[in-house]
């Protein structure tokens, strides 16, 4: 790894804003010359360079990553199967080479499978009710029942168990019901929640 890509890396964990912005000034122009000669905009090309800013963000908080090639080449890989992951779905494909997607960087392609089922299950998560919304958020941050039953002053620990198997049932159901959960579910992952 060369210094550049230690630096970058550094900063993109510690969301350091001057190297982020660095990042942005020498890497973003030739993704967005990339998706703008693939049929898309400069619209499209933001939020391919932000889905790939934080895909490789979330990879590099792995304590197992390791960066084997320069940052560029591993944003440029990710940034480039995400926009030819959105050709193929809206087929929108000018090109003839779409199914290197599925055979190149397994590890790049389950990291965005991944990132697309969080923002998939964030989307849903929001449109819970503000009791259910704290209820799970307790329930997924390590609370207990009694934890949860006293901080939500709810009555008993039955009731308390019975709230957030509903809450998780009605937010299961929401994620299931959008047409982008069979996708998701099958694009080498598991059910969101």
């Amino acid at each position: 790894m060369t210094d550049q890509s230690r630096k970058y890396l550094q900063g993109l964990k510690s969301g350091d804003q001057q190297i982020l912005h660095e990042i942005y000034s020498a890497h973003f122009p030739r993704i967005k010359d990339f998706v703008l000669k693939n049929a898309g905009s400069a619209a499209e090309a933001e939020d391919v360079f932000q889905e790939g800013i934080m895909t490789l963000y979330q990879m590099a908080l792995k304590p197992e990553f390791v960066l084997k090639s320069q940052f560029f080449t591993l944003l440029y890989a990710i940034c480039r199967n995400w926009w030819l992951r959105q050709l193929r779905k809206n087929k929108k494909v000018t090109f003839e080479d779409t199914e290197i997607l599925i055979a190149e960087e397994p590890k790049i392609i389950e990291a965005m499978a991944k990132r697309a089922r969080q923002n998939l299950y964030n989307e849903k998560f929001k449109l819970l009710g503000l009791d259910c919304q704290k209820l799970l958020s307790l329930a997924f941050g390590g609370a207990g029942i009694k934890e949860i039953m006293q901080k939500m002053q709810l009555s008993s620990e039955g009731y308390t168990r019975k709230r957030k198997f509903m809450c998780k049932k009605t937010l299961f159901k929401l994620v299931q019901e959008d047409p982008r959960y069979q996708e998701l579910r099958f694009d080498g992952g598991t059910d969101p929640i």
